[in-house]
């Protein structure tokens, strides 16, 4: 009976050419050695492998791992990334309503935002029947509202044109007024003569919200500025600015020229709002040619 081999057990481990025999390397083995080989490669690989991760940014890809500075840092990243989106959520819900506003389609104040969250409007409008003009629950409030305060108070009237004087409004267009600010009967801006078509400009710098065509008032560009100022130019012929576009004040945005019946003279509809309050622009801007 054959007996095992004990791990002291010698072996030859030999590299031979086969034609002529001659040996190019041999060294003993025993089961002991090899054992021992395959620990220390196995010990050594692991070293590696463990300092790799230790010492490399690779440990952050490893699902828990992270030190107290990473998850504080990873969670103050999330509080802003959240932080940014509902302010988005309100830009959004705040830009649809002027566009709504701006278009007459006044039953749209509620629109959803992405998010599913409802309009922060709170006015509820009654639906127009079909063919009929109908003033909207809304418009009669703001009507209302309006002939209570027939004018605007003088402290709030100078707070408004202490923030536009800081700005230096450029007229949009030169030409006499056709028809004058009138919010009582929803005329909320001036109504600015043309007698050739002319370009219109950027009355301060801003991005464009709206550049459009709408059904009451033809092609319609809206720009936003600081201090929540909304400038809108109405009844335009072509529109040269695309929504997202920065413009710089005195910037060419539209060409007025567009007659809704033959009978109708060019003219400009231009209204500024500031805090969603419709201003009368003839207070601030100086239309009238020199």
């Amino acid at each position: 009976m054959s007996q095992k081999p004990e791990l002291s057990s010698k072996y030859r481990f030999s590299l031979l050419n086969e034609q002529t025999m001659e040996s190019y390397v041999s060294f003993e083995l025993t089961a002991r050695n090899i054992v021992l080989l395959w620990c220390a490669l196995f010990v050594t690989i692991g070293s590696l492998i463990i300092g790799l991760v230790v010492f490399t940014p690779i440990k952050y890809y490893i699902p828990g791992y992270g030190d107290a500075h990473f998850r504080h840092t990873v969670l103050v990243q999330q509080q802003q990334i959240d932080s940014l989106m509902q302010a988005n959520n309100r830009q959004f819900v705040f830009l649809q309503q002027i566009k709504y506003l701006i278009k007459g389609n006044m039953d749209s104040l509620h629109a959803q935002t992405p998010m599913g969250t409802e309009s922060i409007d709170t006015l509820a409008p009654a639906p127009m029947p079909d063919g009929l003009n109908i003033p909207s629950t809304a418009e009669m409030q703001l009507r209302t509202f309006m002939e209570a305060n027939d004018t605007i108070s003088a402290d709030t009237s100078i707070a408004y044109l202490s923030v536009l004087e800081e700005m230096e409004l450029q007229t949009p267009l030169q030409g006499p007024l056709n028809e004058a600010f009138d919010a009582a009967n929803a005329h909320f801006g001036v109504d600015i003569l043309s007698e050739i078509p002319s370009p219109i400009v950027a009355m301060a710098n801003g991005t464009v919200i709206l550049s459009d065509w709408t059904k009451e008032a033809g092609f319609v560009i809206g720009i936003q500025h600081i201090n929540n100022i909304i400038s809108l130019y109405k009844h335009n012929d072509i529109l040269l600015k695309k929504v997202g576009t920065f413009v710089h004040q005195g910037d060419t945005i539209a060409m007025v020229g567009a007659k809704e019946s033959p009978n109708e003279v060019i003219h400009l509809h231009f209204e500024l709002w500031y805090n969603q309050i419709p201003l009368n622009p003839a207070n601030y801007i100086n239309f009238e040619p020199n």
